[in-house]
């Protein structure tokens, strides 16, 4: 049975794109909580069986756009998180199609059905390394294929007719996210870790289900506006390092490792893009505007879910690893 939304006054529902992801299932899991009537765009009908109970799905390619048209037809908002991340295993061509064209069909048919358009970018859009303090009014300068799709699809949505919020998000840290940072924590464990160069280079990051309340504000706020959403907090490569190292009571690293030699063996070793996007990145965003306008407060940072992140990795790999 349907969930009925008494937010909305037209009592139109709610499209959630990428409904199949990680960051999906957490959003259509909060919005359900709040009531809201909820339609997924998902792949396939095995990504069905993973909806809760009372989502609408609607099945088939983010570059169909007949079904992108039905699944738009009588939306109050959509939120717009298909993407493809990873540069490794997709071309160009394919990031450029699903990140970029696929903003311009659901963008048309927020301005055809007067929908709100949230869409999920990213900090890569700034570029990977900048000095002081990035706002929004910062100039983007993406410097790899995922950012610049993006930030062509922040532009075509802008440029829509479309109502819409641009929410630059930050990596993520949470349970759906562990398996990246388990990665570093596995390297550490066995005094295996790199720092990579100088390792001052400032890492934003954010919580999960701080980016889920963000979303969720920016139904009813941040008309036609672009945000940076992060913990607030920026973290040397060195420092994260450090905490894990202290967490995991081990050696903290100290052993360096050049960024070219990295970006060569990243892929062997099972380093994937976003994940070397991450770590070799420097930027330090502010996320005032977020905080004024659409009420946004982070609840943790790094130091907060740290222990959590550590105590479930010890609680799925403790007993496999050897200290020697």
């Amino acid at each position: 049975m349907l969930l009925q939304n008494n937010d909305f006054k037209d009592g139109r529902d709610i499209l959630v794109t990428g409904a199949s992801g990680r960051l999906g299932r957490e959003l259509i899991s909060e919005l359900l909580r709040k009531g809201y009537v909820v339609r997924a765009l998902v792949r396939n009908k095995e990504s069905c069986i993973h909806l809760p109970s009372g989502v609408i799905p609607y099945v088939g390619n983010i570059t169909d756009q007949e079904l992108i048209k039905r699944a738009c037809h009588n939306t109050k908002a959509i939120f717009h998180l298909a993407a493809i991340v990873s540069e490794y295993r997709s071309n160009a061509k394919d990031i450029i199609s699903t990140n970029y064209d696929s903003a311009i069909r659901i963008a048309k048919e927020c301005a055809a059905n007067k929908s709100k358009l949230i869409f999920a970018s990213t900090l890569d859009v700034y570029g990977k390394k900048r000095k002081g303090r990035l706002t929004e009014e910062s100039m983007t300068r993406p410097t790899d294929i995922y950012g610049h799709s993006k930030m062509l699809a922040e532009r075509a949505i802008a440029a829509s007719g479309s109502e819409f919020t641009i929410l630059r998000i930050a990596t993520m840290y949470g349970k759906s996210y562990d398996n990246a940072f388990f990665k570093v924590l596995r390297a550490i464990s066995l005094g295996k870790a790199y720092i990579i160069g100088k390792g001052d280079n400032k890492l934003s990051m954010v919580s999960s289900s701080d980016v889920v309340r963000a979303m969720i504000s920016a139904i009813e706020k941040g008309k036609n506006s672009i945000y940076n959403i992060s913990d607030g907090t920026s973290f040397s490569q060195r420092d994260l390092f450090n905490i894990a190292a202290d967490l995991l009571k081990v050696r903290r690293p100290s052993k360096r490792i050049s960024e070219i030699i990295v970006r060569i063996v990243a892929k062997k070793y099972g380093i994937d893009s976003d994940e070397l996007r991450f770590i070799t990145s420097d930027r330090d965003v502010s996320i005032e505007k977020a905080k004024s306008e659409l009420g946004f407060s982070p609840s943790t940072d790094i130091n907060g879910e740290g222990p959590r992140i550590v105590e479930r990795f010890l609680a799925k790999h403790g007993s496999s690893i050897s200290y020697g």
